[in-house]
């Protein structure tokens, strides 16, 4: 078994099909109008500071991923950069929230985690930049596609003003308030549910605050300093019914931060879903991916790439009604999405959002802004359906990917019995407490872990950059349209790594129960892990991986 002949020429075929896989299924891949506003997108990830024509690549990937969905989503049909930027009024800031290499070592160019102190500072950085860029009709949208772990499931903090806040989150609900005096939109992940560990009940911070308003007129002018006025609403504008709730008591309003949750093909919640975070509205989540077509990064799956989707659909409702208020943007988003039911009624923030979930369409949110607007343009044709998406065979090139990787791997027979579903385990999730991370962290394998249905095989192949440690207890877990699900542990005393030889296997025999007739198809697959790392502590992570039906 040798190496492939070169990693990065091999798998962009690869990618290149995934990323026109996940924009399809957004609606992001066919040209819709777009307004003539310009529209502002925060990302306070793991990307350095910047803005302009170039996002730039931290260590991890996962804030430009989440830059570059936003704006291909907000630009529908111009997926080239230099297409996108002659066409697309959308603006993509970045502010560095996650500067962490290790514990004690930071670095401006981007680590793979942070502080709530730092995301707090890169808030502000964000709606600082904003201010010196934007013209007077000009809009921002703030994307969180991080969060960090409840240490309690009690109150929502901040939610009873006699019981302070912890200054370190203390200091990120100020920035949010601040930049929601500004008439910034902030979208927040809903966090994703990790294997084991404790306190995994309810949406991560700041998605948790979506529990709380939005600060007052009077209100904001204690958060904003004395040179600064607290906005005003547009003349003869109006607020729709409110959406989210600010209260425990069930009354609806104006929140802080609106909590996205995420969907996988078949329009139903992730697996990943935290139970008690989703709220009324989610977005594709499954392997999502955008960029230079030339160094497209692996594809993500999470409400982190959920919440980049609701960003990016934002922005173009606001390029075309830049005089709305954010609530009112977040409530066309609301009303033209595709109605969605969750059987599992423990994965609501309030049980009464059963009958109230909706799912992004990008194409319906574009054609309500344009019905609502003078626009001219012709109102694009627009699907309905709430069929499961189908994913199409990979392209040649991307298939020779697929039967190399398969050639060069070390081929085991799998294990032909179904284990039961992974709650005993206790270990604590590598994105823990009190670090704010990615949603999702960097996955071990990425684009070269792939199920192979008709096959019953899996490949595994750990990306050559993991920095995360020994891989092993390695869990498959297959859900399907009608949301039953086969979980499988294909070699459980097998241990991997980046380094040959053992990195890559084919694992071959599973027991996978799909009807050939697609009656019963797969919507999402999901390795599991438990992960050591050099000094022997243990933890457990876990990654959405793509699938072929081959």
């Amino acid at each position: 078994m040798g190496p492939l002949a070169d990693w990065e020429a091999t798998n962009q075929a690869f990618r290149r099909w995934q990323r026109d896989l996940f924009l399809e299924q957004v609606g992001a891949l066919r040209p819709l109008p777009t307004g003539n506003t310009a529209v502002h997108i925060a990302v306070a990830d793991t990307s350095p500071d910047g803005d302009g024509y170039k996002v730039e690549r931290g260590r991890s990937k996962h804030g430009y991923t989440m830059a570059e969905i936003a704006r291909s989503v907000s630009c529908p049909g111009k997926v080239a950069p230099d297409k996108m930027w002659n066409e697309c009024r959308t603006d993509v800031i970045t502010t560095l929230a996650l500067p962490h290499i290790t514990n004690e070592v930071t670095s401006s160019k981007g680590g793979y985690f942070g502080t709530p102190v730092e995301l707090a500072e890169a808030i502000y950085r964000a709606v600082a930049k904003w201010q010196q860029s934007a013209d007077e009709e000009s809009n921002l949208v703030i994307n969180l596609s991080v969060g960090w772990q409840p240490e309690s499931t009690g109150a929502v903090l901040g939610a009873d003003p006699t019981k302070p806040v912890p200054a370190p989150e203390n200091a990120v609900l100020s920035a949010l308030r601040y930049a929601s005096c500004h008439k910034a939109l902030i979208l927040a992940a809903a966090g994703n549910h990790p294997r084991g560990g404790s306190f995994q009940y309810g949406p991560t911070y700041p998605a948790a605050w979506q529990s709380l308003a939005a600060p007052t007129t009077s209100e904001c002018r204690y958060f904003l300093s004395d040179h600064e006025s607290p906005p005003t609403e547009p003349a003869g504008s109006h607020t729709p019914p409110p959406i989210f709730p600010p209260s425990v008591n069930g009354e609806l309003g104006n929140s802080l931060v609106f909590a996205i949750g995420g969907t996988n093909r078949a329009h139903m919640p992730i697996d990943a879903t935290r139970p008690g975070s989703l709220s009324r509205l989610a977005a594709p989540a499954v392997q999502g991916v955008a960029g230079d077509p030339n160094e497209i990064p692996v594809a993500l799956t999470g409400t982190s790439v959920a919440t980049a989707v609701v960003s990016g659909t934002a922005a173009a409702v606001w390029s075309h009604l830049p005089r709305l208020t954010p609530l009112q943007v977040m409530q066309i988003i609301y009303e033209s999405g595709m109605n969605m039911k969750s059987t599992d009624t423990h994965l609501l923030a309030d049980p009464a959002y059963t009958e109230w979930l909706r799912e992004v369409n990008l194409c319906r949110a574009v054609s309500r802004a344009l019905l609502l607007g003078s626009a001219r343009e012709i109102m694009p044709a627009c699907s309905p359906s709430t069929a499961a998406f189908q994913v199409p065979a990979p392209g040649p090139k991307a298939q020779s990917m697929i039967d190399a990787l398969f050639q060069q791997s070390t081929q085991v027979n799998a294990s032909g019995s179904l284990i039961p579903p992974l709650s005993s385990k206790n270990l604590p999730s590598i994105a823990a407490a009190p670090w704010v991370h990615p949603h999702p962290i960097d996955p071990g394998c990425g684009f070269a872990c792939y199920l192979k249905i008709m096959s019953k095989s899996i490949v595994v192949s750990i990306d050559p950059a993991y920095q995360g440690g020994t891989l092993s207890d390695m869990v498959l877990l297959v859900r399907y349209s009608d949301q039953s699900v086969d979980t499988m542990s294909p070699a459980p005393n097998i241990k991997m790594s980046r380094s040959p030889p053992n990195n890559r296997f084919s694992f071959i025999g599973l027991p996978l129960s799909y009807t050939p007739n697609r009656q019963k198809y797969v919507v999402e697959a999901k390795l599991s892990w438990t992960v050591t790392n050099k000094k022997g502590r243990a933890g457990s992570t876990e990654e959405s991986i793509p699938f072929v039906y081959q």
